[in-house]
């Protein structure tokens, strides 16, 4: 076993504290290739049961964000919107379809997401269902943020060194800290940040982690500590985290945002097919849960990144963007801009 992992798993059997530089230890090790399969699953495993910390989680990212691709752009004050996954609602891809109307805003987003480890369609799924190339590379990307104010950061292709880990986590099948490190590791270091975690645990530790490397402004969600988004049922609990701050807790129900409630049930899809389909149709004009889902967590963004002021005049100008058909229009330009450019890495 690489000392690296060993030492990790044996402070934790021996219920020890990790520090930082130990994960980012780890991790590195793993993401360069030396750890051998039974060294990662052992070490996944080791941290998804005894619950990994902040601390942890910090290391990790750090050792994430050095061996990233980088995404260069002239746009600035970029946001992201990206959760944990793994709260096995199967709801449509809320947060891709937010990205998206958060762009029509004239909010410049940089979403970072994968393929489904867990749930029935992750972001890169769902936007190849849309028409999207999800493969640009680092390049093309980057031109495509500076030219539609949006782009899709693929995490198996920016994050090369998740080669060594994808067949394990998908072998795997369970939610493990890969989960909670996309959210903190976007490629094009976007200064806003909309993220979502699976339980308010998750979230708590995701924001402390975060306060830990720095940010200009983050808003960690967990929707009634069972949904990686804001939600219009109970209560979303929300750490807001600014610079290296501690975090800040709040709360916000459906009527902070002036829409009417709905229920898990009335969000859910199959495949990533069926998730596109709702996408359309939100974009397309058609109210009702689906739609009121996106628009709110377009608020949150749009308030976490100082476009909006509230989170009602957020609701106005996402209904706004959709109404007028400037998010259907950006999903058109984005899906025919990244098929017309060559210079793509086909992803599996």
């Amino acid at each position: 076993m690489h000392v690296s992992i060993r030492t990790v798993i044996e402070k934790i059997l021996q219920n020890e504290e990790i520090q930082e530089e130990s994960m980012q230890a780890a991790v590195g090790a793993i993401m360069d290739g030396e750890c051998s399969p039974v060294d990662v699953s052992s070490f996944l495993t080791a941290l998804a049961v005894d619950g990994e910390t902040e601390t942890e989680i910090a290391g990790a990212a750090a050792a994430m964000r050095k061996r990233s691709l980088k995404i260069q752009t002239s746009q600035t004050g970029l946001i992201d919107t990206c959760g944990t996954g793994g709260d096995k609602l199967h709801t449509f891809n809320i947060s891709t379809a937010t990205a998206l109307v958060v762009a029509a805003c004239g909010q410049p987003v940089a979403k970072h997401g994968n393929r489904s480890v867990s749930s029935s369609s992750g972001s890169a799924d769902v936007l190849e269902a849309l028409g999207v190339d999800i493969g640009l590379s680092a390049e093309m990307a980057g031109k495509c943020l500076d030219e539609l104010g949006i782009c899709f950061c693929y995490a198996r292709l920016f994050h090369g060194a998740m080669k060594h880990v994808a067949p394990i986590r998908s072998e795997l099948g369970i939610r493990t800290i890969f989960n909670l490190l996309g959210p903190l590791t976007n490629p094009a270091s976007a200064e806003f940040q909309l993220l979502g975690a699976n339980r308010d645990e998750n979230a708590e530790r995701i924001a402390q982690a975060a306060s830990r490397l720095g940010t200009k402004k983050t808003f960690v969600v967990c929707g009634n500590d069972q949904l990686d988004e804001v939600s219009l049922w109970g209560k979303t609990r929300v750490w807001e985290v600014t610079g290296n701050n501690p975090p800040a807790l709040m709360e916000w129900t459906a009527a902070d945002f002036g829409l009417e409630e709905c229920h898990p049930d009335e969000l859910k899809v199959s495949s990533p097919g069926e998730s596109a389909d709702v996408i359309r149709s939100i974009i397309s004009g058609q109210a009702g849960p689906a739609r009121r889902m996106v628009v709110a967590n377009t608020a949150a963004a749009l308030l976490c990144s100082g476009r909006a002021r509230s989170l009602t005049e957020g609701v106005r100008s996402a209904e706004e963007a959709i109404d007028r058909g400037e998010v259907r229009l950006l999903l058109n330009r984005l899906a025919d801009w990244s098929q017309s450019h060559q210079d793509s890495v086909k992803g599996g």
